[in-house]
């Protein structure tokens, strides 16, 4: 009997210190602690509040169309997303379209309402009452990425967020974006607010499309509103000289995601890549330029670091055997190079490789100095629909 009541005892004990160590309990340097795995820590920021935001990791997805819109990438291209604030480029179209018609100008005045006053970051943080321009709307939605003017617009346009957002449902109708449902005006989260990266790029593009004599507005990278200066949270403008109109989108349900188009001076030829739910706005944005250096040019392929502006490709440094260029230009001109050699259609079935966690056709670039990068204030307090 002593031995049987010994023997549970001893089980019992065991039970307990296992439970223990897989509850966290048991000191970091006991042998337990040290072969049980520890659960993965989920990446945080700060916002402006200086609150915590958890950056929950989704499902990455990826796109390049040209200005045809043929696809020559894309991993999970046609999975449902939440775009954040890349729904803007929809409120963006619907309001071009009010100027085109003339049933605005620049200078039509919109209301701030309660609703729109208690919109959360980022805005503008106009008080209710106040009154703003369609041009100064039209800079808070594409610069600063304003929820509060989004809702501004949505009341001045349609009188009601409901009633444009019946307006912004037609578009991806018209636009054959089979994969969207929009059901606010910024982006903010909301379990039926659902894209994909296909169709944002299909949107994107029809925003240049359609309306060539308002995309500079997606380039600009800061304004002036009332005395105060807002700054782009577009940090690709100024880091690719080829991004000639970008937007950014973030909600802790999306990860960072991004719309940009870059254009080839020489050619005149353009794409858009689309880049969703990365962790941060870096890889985002590094991801973004890889590509635009793989299927932008149709010559030899780009180096990362030639896509680079040129204050900060000066402070790059690289290693032997890292790529660098020759000082020569490796891409001819149009007149000197009379047959282009055409680019290659990329699908899901070509090499694939891990590209930031995302499955994709493999990319050739020279590596970064991540240092350098670094460098460049990349500090951004993310803050829901940004």
């Amino acid at each position: 009997m002593f031995l049987i009541r010994l023997i549970l005892t001893s089980l019992l004990i065991f039970e307990a210190v296992t439970s223990c160590a897989l509850a966290g309990a048991m000191p970091r340097g006991s042998a337990l602690s040290v072969i049980m795995p520890e659960a993965p820590k989920q990446p945080t920021k700060k916002s402006k509040s200086g609150n915590v935001v958890k950056v929950l990791v989704p499902d990455k997805a990826t796109v390049v169309m040209d200005e045809t819109g043929r696809t020559l990438f894309a991993t999970n291209a046609w999975k449902k997303i939440y775009p954040a604030s890349l729904t803007k480029l929809a409120t963006l179209y619907l309001l071009f379209q009010a100027l085109r018609n003339k049933r605005v100008t620049f200078r039509t005045m919109f209301r701030v309402s309660q609703n729109a006053a208690q919109q959360v970051p980022s805005k503008l943080g106009l008080a209710p009452g106040s009154m703003i321009s369609v041009r100064h709307c039209i800079l808070a939605l594409a610069v600063k990425s304003a929820n509060d003017i989004a809702v501004v617009v949505a009341e001045g346009l349609a009188g009601s967020v409901q009633a444009f957002c019946k307006q912004m449902n037609e578009l991806p109708k018209r636009l054959g974006m089979t994969g969207t449902v929009f059901k606010n005006p910024s982006g903010l989260f909301d379990t039926g607010h659902v894209s994909t990266a296909a169709d944002i790029a299909k949107l994107g593009l029809a925003l240049r499309r359609d309306f060539p004599e308002y995309w500079h507005f997606m380039s600009l990278r800061e304004f002036s509103h009332e005395g105060t200066k807002y700054q782009t949270h577009c940090r690709i403008l100024s880091l690719c000289d080829a991004a000639d109109g970008a937007k950014t989108g973030f909600v802790a349900r999306s990860g960072y995601n991004l719309f940009v188009t870059a254009k080839d001076v020489i050619t005149g030829r353009f794409i858009c890549s689309v880049v969703i739910g990365e962790h941060s706005a870096i890889s985002r944005d590094m991801l973004a330029m890889r590509l635009i250096g793989r299927y932008l040019y149709t010559g030899p392929k780009t180096p990362l670091f030639e896509l680079i502006r040129k204050d900060l490709s000066t402070r790059i440094k690289t290693k032997p055997g890292m790529g660098v260029p020759p000082k020569s230009s490796p891409r001819k001109s149009k007149q000197s190079s009379p047959t282009t050699p055409a680019l290659p259609v990329v699908t899901q079935a070509d090499e694939a490789i891990q590209i930031g966690g995302a499955t994709g056709a493999k990319i050739d670039e020279a590596p970064i100095s991540r240092r350098v990068i670094e460098e460049r204030s990349w500090s951004i307090n993310p803050s829901e629909g940004n």
